[in-house]
């Protein structure tokens, strides 16, 4: 009986050596397991906030959300990052960083997918764009980045990110002439040259080859509604990793 067992103990073990044998294709690691490798990911969040002031300088509304970074922004960063040639970075200006803001009355009506080809702010039709190539864009002012926190690590934890803000130092001023609903906000890498003066100007704003980095859309329900003497105030987080 012992015999018995010690032989079908030694088939089972031999069972298993020639399985393994066979899923690896090498012999000499049969009896090995392997692990995958594993890295930390590093990403990019936004987040961004909106402050609403009078003629009085008092806060009437503050509005907050998150962003979703578009291709032509995930682009641009692997390019200028790692001097990779990018079609979908595009123009001359590709190299540039992305330190401009710009405000929008214009809304997609759905979410925006994280996988959007978005080089402009939304046409609005509610506001008049209605001609091909208009934007609803109303204004876009240049904006000096800041890294507010660098990126740390820990035993035991992922750490946090390199944080950058970009932040508005003059407010976007309203009048009665551009008074509007602001529904979107945008990162972008040029300045805008095409701007006529108001929303339902010709598209993209920056001229040839401006690149967006990211969008972020307000529902109606959430839109900014700004009045004569209103001021706005944007600022956007970005954390990478």
């Amino acid at each position: 009986m012992n015999r018995q067992k010690s032989i079908a103990v030694f088939a089972v073990i031999a069972a298993i050596a020639m399985t393994t044998i066979g899923l690896s294709g090498d012999s000499t690691t049969a009896l090995m397991v392997s692990s995958p490798l594993q890295s930390e990911g590093v990403g990019m969040m936004g987040h961004i906030q909106y402050t609403l002031t009078d003629s009085n300088d008092q806060i009437v509304k503050y509005v907050q959300g998150d962003n979703t970074v578009v291709n032509h922004g995930k682009d641009c960063v692997a390019e200028n990052t790692f001097g990779v040639d990018s079609a979908e970075c595009v123009g001359a200006i590709a190299g540039t960083a992305f330190n401009y803001i710009a405000i929008g009355n214009g809304t997609q009506g759905v979410t925006i997918p994280a996988y959007s080809n978005l080089i402009q702010l939304t046409n609005s039709t509610a506001d008049g764009c209605t001609a091909a190539g208009e934007s609803g864009e109303i204004n876009r002012f240049q904006v000096t980045p800041t890294r507010t926190s660098a990126a740390t690590n820990s035993s035991g934890s992922s750490g946090t990110g390199t944080v950058i803000e970009l932040n508005t130092a003059t407010a976007f001023d309203f009048t009665t002439a551009n008074a509007t609903t602001i529904y979107q906000s945008g990162i972008f890498n040029s300045a805008e040259t095409t701007k006529t003066g108001g929303q339902c100007d010709a598209a993209p704003k920056g001229g040839v080859g401006t690149n967006m980095f990211a969008i972020q859309e307000l529902n109606s329900a959430n839109g900014i509604v700004v009045t004569d003497g209103d001021s706005l105030s944007v600022k956007w987080t970005i954390t990478v990793g």
